[in-house]
């Protein structure tokens, strides 16, 4: 065995069964990507989020402004039992897909995101659509956070300050937030996340004392909205608002 410890294959077309050297842990090229042109790009990058930024930043990305503005129009539209499995069915895929992604990017690490493994592995075009649509969900969720950011005006103001000033004051405040150092970013995400993370508990337990009748003029609640009202509000209308309502909360 030579010094590199390269395995050797023997070439069964040739009748003189010719060896030939092959590198350990090559990987054949499929679609556009080249090995050695994606090696030579990441090598251009370090790391700036320390293993702990990286870890709160990613649990607190999971608890979006839908969880907190949408779980209650969901209960309303489409009952409880639409709203449980329609957000188990949504989180599963999530779930899934995260799943799939984190072996891809321990078996292939790149600086960019699922559209590479996409056009790896899969074909070009297929990455394109990927990139497509990440480009319009995340135009979306835009969108969604500005008009969030305008209720939250609008209930502390009582309505006085106008929409285009709340729209105009979101997009500078994303482009400053975005423009900022690569360790400063980190920092800034790293506090808000955990801010979501405590607001998410807090409200967690606000609720559960709520219904077991907190405050002045609490009462215990026994399950009425499951008696009193269908499980299965408004049929698979209600269970489709309300699978739209759960991408809203995990997926921004």
């Amino acid at each position: 065995m030579s010094a590199n410890h390269e395995p050797v294959k023997v070439d069964q077309s040739s009748k003189t069964g010719s060896i030939e050297k092959e590198p350990i842990g090559s990987m054949e090229r499929v679609g556009s990507v080249v090995d050695a042109d994606v090696e030579e790009k990441n090598g251009q990058f370090h790391r700036s989020f320390t293993p702990r930024q990286v870890h709160i930043i990613s649990l607190g990305s999971n608890i979006g402004s839908g969880v907190f503005i949408a779980t209650g129009k969901a209960l309303a539209t489409g009952g409880p039992a639409n709203m449980v499995i329609a957000y188990l069915m949504v989180c599963s895929c999530v779930w899934s897909v995260l799943q799939t992604l984190s072996e891809m990017t321990i078996a292939f690490p790149v600086s960019g995101n699922y559209i590479d493994y996409a056009d790896r592995w899969v074909d070009p075009a297929l990455a394109f659509g990927a990139g497509f649509a990440e480009w319009l969900g995340w135009t979306a969720i835009v969108a969604a956070e500005a008009s969030f950011f305008h209720i939250l005006i609008g209930f502390w103001s009582g309505g006085s300050f106008p929409l285009a000033a709340t729209i105009s004051l979101f997009l500078v405040a994303c482009l400053v937030i975005f423009i900022l150092p690569n360790t400063v970013f980190a920092w800034f995400e790293y506090v808000t996340s955990i801010i979501k993370i405590f607001l998410f508990l807090i409200i967690i337990l606000l609720s559960l004392a709520m219904v077991l009748g907190a405050g002045p003029n609490g009462k215990m609640h026994h399950g009425e909205t499951w008696t009193d009202f269908p499980v299965f509000l408004n049929g698979f209308g209600g269970f489709a608002n309300c699978a739209l309502l759960a991408v809203w909360a995990v997926g921004d």
